[in-house]
């Protein structure tokens, strides 16, 4: 059953743009946006640690295909988490940006956290050292 949904979760970006409204092409794109990467990064992330052990030619195959998109998730998450980091001591280090709305003090924004932004970065790392570790 859950093949069933994934199959009509795929479908989804072509229905949107072959729909041709805007409100409802918007939101099936954001939907499948919202639902289907992060299902498919991670059952991908799944598999990839799933198909260690094994040390077949096609397990190596499918293992070394898997670490492009998994190191280049991995690398994007590291990167939009330190450039929130570094957007942040921006604003309260050098100046203030309109579009700025976090603390002024930095001892506040350490007490604080940078949001989402050390998890993106632990995430990040998580997945860039995954792809890179050799097999066992």
């Amino acid at each position: 059953m859950w093949r069933v949904a994934l199959i009509l979760l795929l479908l989804l970006p072509p229905l949107a743009i072959a729909w041709n409204h805007d409100t409802w092409s918007s939101i099936l794109l954001i939907g499948w946006t919202m639902l289907v990467l992060p299902v498919c990064i991670l059952q991908g992330i799944d598999f990839f640690q799933a198909t260690e052990a094994k040390t077949g030619r096609q397990a190596r195959l499918v293992r070394g295909l898997l670490r492009i998109p998994i190191g280049l998730f991995g690398l994007l998450s590291l990167l939009i988490g330190l450039t929130i980091v570094a957007w942040c001591l921006y604003n309260v280090f050098v100046r203030r940006l309109p579009e700025y709305s976090g603390p002024d003090n930095p001892f506040v924004l350490l007490l604080s956290g940078f949001g989402v932004a050390p998890s993106l970065i632990a995430f990040g790392v998580h997945l860039t050292r995954l792809s890179l570790r050799r097999s066992v």
